[in-house]
């Protein structure tokens, strides 16, 4: 099957599976365009041709198609609007929709969809925030919406029946049925469902909290609006449901899909009772949650993987039991050890006798949840790049390792594997990467690739030899937009070992294979050269040669700046209890074997270090150094010299500051006068115990990208903590947090905040802001954006022009929530390390293909700006100054794959040329 009949029928398929949906429910046309007007449209025209529907349509040829002017839309579910994409491949739409309170941008809604080739719907719930998925508002006015806006990626599109629609319950709800949808109180409830949230137990109503159980609303906003919104119960919490006395069948949904920033579920026991019979009691030790918390490390997604399925059906186990009513009310008695041990978010019981209607309702609300989810999240399928695949057989190709090659691609011009095979050159010291992808005709079974043992020109079987560590690339779902609302399947994680056999959307899977080729430090200057087998399950083995050239130098380490990831080791989400235990052994050996890998990339700096133990009373402070003095050993020992960042590790007050500034109020319950007082005894008690124990110095971190009205407080917080470490001369601290500025208007609201920091860290920056930074003489730090171009040419010009003193990026691992769903949560997609139940180190592709060979391309230049400047080699060191020649902010983006080539080339034959060996 082709990838376009796939798209033909995966759309067909869609479409008849929301027809069947939309049959008996009320619909309300708002635009059809059958009168041969624009209803008022602007930006598009009208058309015969590629109608969706009917008729006329409306094309959209280029930029936004607007429609203003009041719309009511209260008392509908959905917004429907069909659309015919002719372009052959998925487009990006955004759809924007404005009513009466709208001011900007995050008091709008921006909504992500993507519309496949071909006719579909495009289908909205009118239930929506403001703002973006990642960072909702308030509630769209449905009955005052103003504005509605579509924005194609690409062109032309079509639209035709813009419609609103109500989801027909009428066929499924029933008499006796009690179905609830518990969560904030601004939660959207499913249709059928009444909303639960603080209320009382009220005998009119017939339910509510009786009286203890709710602690607190949640919304994950994922994966839909029953599951994923729900009450998190006090630790004994009960809620009454009156009932005509009977047997009654109930479902219950108590599990959640996790905390907006990726918060996780964990219990060591909880229970639930009804009317004094136990229901539900369940345990769980540290293996039984590793075992959950990584039940999709060894999962692969492929194009077109149903992911309602294959996650989000899994995330929950709904309990189902009977319970007998005897006094007319049905009392739901639940508690819990652990972290949300009882996430309540649904909850149906009908009688007994009416099973075969209770069946009927639990099935649709499941079609409609995965609806809900399908609407909402929408996979791109690729579209097939390069040549077809072979008939029977396989071949083998190879491409950039910067761009690996999707699922349904073949080799394109050039990447043909020639009879010389592959070859990778080295300096000593230095790992770097050899590609090539297998794209099979036929089922080819698993796919296993072996290296010869190595020769070299000169044989010294005495000396180090490269080593070779060959594996692939698994495919993973991955957000195309920030908050996951469009996504697709591309190349993820590196594993060891065969690849497995798979079959994807447009049938066989090409297959991505990554040798990891290192060369030891006193690896001899030679070629080497051995053999790589690829040996298929089914068919023949295929021999490539591969050349391994070492150069005739080390690359320097990176002493100059601190740089590295945010955050420092890989935590588990779960909180020892009375049954199993085991967590900190965990910590312990994932930070080991973090700042491990960490520090032999070349990386100098992490953040979330050190954990100070803080007490203050009296008018003192009682420091524990501990654990501290035990990370700051451990990195030692790895070879950190540079600053570290606290980000993420707090000292006991609201270091952030307050709504006023400064965190007065911890300090006078502590017995201070003030706050700078305070200020002066913690951070003047850390100096004094780091000068004496050798620590590194900290960069500690006051804000995190305030906004509005948090930037003016945030900045006198930062000025006092300056002022108590100008008066202090603190060595071993400073004072940092993330914003960004460009340019010194002191008329920007950041303005304020970027003088008071001694060490402002810019996402956004320029030359003129660094300026500002200079002008206090205070340090400059750059965060975010990691690739390898920021990670090397790009650092290594703000060291040399501008001084750069850190740089981080997110995230060392970042994988929250299920660690390897990138749905359910924010920015998976940043991850450089994920680890699996028994703490194997998985590097991800956006480490070794991006921040690796950036913090090579860093050394390579710093090795050549060292031996060009104590040679006094004046050609050498105009090739660095050139590397380097770069304007802040204005040179951030990175270029193609290609100029990196030509960039490490030209650095190594200036250092060769210094070194004598040309």
């Amino acid at each position: 099957m082709t990838l376009k009949m796939a798209m033909r029928i995966l759309v067909v398929m869609v479409l008849v599976g929301m027809a069947g949906l939309a049959r008996g429910a009320e619909t309300k046309m708002l635009f059809d365009f059958e009168d041969g007007k624009l209803a008022g449209f602007d930006g598009g025209k009208l058309t015969t041709e590629n109608v969706p529907g009917g008729k006329y349509g409306l094309k959209v040829e280029k930029g936004f198609v607007v429609r203003e002017g009041k719309q009511d839309w209260s008392g509908y579910d959905l917004l429907k609007i069909d659309v015919m994409n002719p372009t052959g491949e998925a487009v990006m739409l955004l759809v924007e929709v404005r009513d009466a309170q709208t001011k900007d941008y995050w008091t709008r809604v921006n909504y992500n969809s993507v519309v496949p080739p071909g006719k579909s719907t495009v289908t909205m719930p009118t239930d929506m925030y403001v703002g973006e998925k990642s960072r909702p508002g308030r509630a769209l006015v449905k009955e005052k919406v103003t504005f509605l806006a579509l924005g194609p990626e690409k062109y032309p599109l079509v639209f035709g029946n813009f419609r609103l629609e109500k989801n027909d319950t009428a066929a499924v709800v029933f008499a006796g049925l009690k179905a609830f949808d518990f969560g904030p109180a601004e939660q959207q409830v499913m249709p059928g469902y009444t909303g639960v949230n603080t209320a009382k137990y009220d005998k009119a109503r017939g339910f509510g909290w009786d009286p203890r159980g709710y602690e607190r609303g949640f919304d994950g906003m994922q994966p839909d609006s029953l599951f994923g919104d729900f009450v998190i119960t006090a630790d004994d919490a009960a809620f009454r449901v009156d009932l005509p006395n009977g047997k009654y069948h109930v479902l219950m949904n108590i599990d959640c899909p996790g905390g907006y920033w990726g918060e996780v579920q964990h219990f060591t026991h909880r229970q639930v009772s009804v009317n004094g019979k136990l229901v539900v009691d369940e345990k769980m030790t540290l293996e039984q949650f590793k075992t959950k918390y990584f039940r999709n490390a060894h999962v692969e997604d492929l194009p077109g993987v149903d992911t309602f399925s294959q996650y989000v059906e899994k995330m929950f186990d709904v309990k189902q039991f009977d319970v007998d009513v005897t006094d007319g009310k049905a009392v739901f008695e639940m508690k819990g050890d652990g972290f949300w041990p009882i996430a309540i978010s649904a909850m149906v019981i009908y009688p007994a006798e009416k099973s075969e209607a209770g069946k009927k309702f639990w099935e649709w609300t499941t079609q409609q949840r995965r609806e809900q989810f399908e609407n909402y999240f929408k996979q791109v399928i690729p579209q097939a790049k390069g040549a077809k695949a072979a008939e029977v057989g396989y071949r083998v190709f190879s491409r950039n390792f910067m761009t690996p090659p999707g699922a349904m691609d073949g080799p394109l011009a050039g990447e043909w594997m020639r009879m010389e095979g592959l070859s990778v050159t080295l300096a000593q010291g230095e790992e770097g990467a050899v590609c090539f992808s297998v794209q099979p005709g036929e089922d080819i079974g698993e796919i296993d690739v072996i290296d010869s043992a190595m020769s070299s020109e000169e044989t010294d079987p005495g000396t180090p030899r490269p080593k070779v560590t060959a594996g692939w690339l698994d495919y993973r779902i991955s957000r195309v937009t920030m908050e996951g609302t469009v996504y697709e399947v591309k190349p993820r994680y590196w594993h060891p070992g065969p690849a497995p056999a798979a079959k994807g959307a447009g049938g066989g899977v090409t297959r991505t294979f990554w040798l990891r080729v290192k060369a030891p430090e006193k690896t001899r200057a030679e070629t080497y050269r051995h053999t790589v087998i690829v040996m298929p399950a089914k068919g023949k083995a295929t021999v490539i040669p591969l050349k391994v050239k070492v150069l005739p130098f080390a690359i320097d380490g990176i002493t100059d700046v601190a740089a590295g990831p945010w955050g420092h080791s890989i935590g588990l989400p779960w909180e020892d209890g009375a049954v199993g235990g085991g967590k900190g052994k965990w910590d312990e050996e994932m930070l080991a074997k973090s700042l491990g890998v960490i520090r032999e990339a070349g990386c100098t700096t992490v953040t979330g270090l050190p954990h100070i133990g803080v007490k203050a009373s009296g008018g003192k402070v009682v420091l524990d150094f501990s654990r501290a003095d035990r990370e700051m050993a451990l990195l030692r020992k790895y070879g950190f010299t540079q600053m570290i960042n606290s980000y993420g590790g707090g000292l006991g007050y609201a270091m952030y500051g307050t709504e006023t500034g400064a965190d007065e109020g911890f300090a006078k319950k502590a017995g201070f006068a003030d706050a700078e007082s305070f200020l002066k005894a913690l951070y003047g008690g850390i100096e004094e115990h780091a000068k004496a124990n050798n620590w590194l110095p900290i960069a500690w971190n006051l804000c995190d990208e305030p906004i509005g009205k948090d930037i003016l407080p945030s900045a006198k917080n930062a000025a006092l903590h300056q002022k108590v470490a100008d008066e202090l001369g603190l060595k071993y601290s400073v004072f940092t947090g993330a914003t960004s500025m460009e340019g010194n208007d002191a008329k920007n609201p950041h303005y304020g905040l970027v003088r008071a920091l001694g060490m402002p860290s810019l996402n956004d920056h320029d030359e003129a802001s660094i300026g500002l930074i200079h002008q206090d003489n205070h340090k400059f730090s750059f965060y975010n954006d990691g690739n390898r171009w920021t990670f090397g040419r790009y650092m290594k010009a703000l060291v040399v022009h501008y001084g750069l003193a850190y740089r981080t990026t997110w995230h060392f691992n970042i994988a929250a929530g299920d660690p390897y769903y990138a749905l359910d949560c924010r920015e998976d997609d940043y991850c450089w390390y994920n680890t699996d139940e028994h703490q194997t180190m998985v590097p991800s592709l956006s480490f070794l293909s991006q921040i690796q060979p950036g913090l090579n391309d860093y050394r390579y230049l710093t090795t050549l700006q060292r031996l060009a400047k104590e040679n006094g080699d004046a050609a050498a060191m105009k090739i660095f100054e050139k590397q380097v020649a770069l304007i802040a902010g204005k040179d951030r983006q990175s270029p193609e794959p290609e100029a990196f080539e030509k960039d490490r080339k030209e650095v190594v034959d200036a250092i060769l040329s210094v070194l004598g060996r040309k």
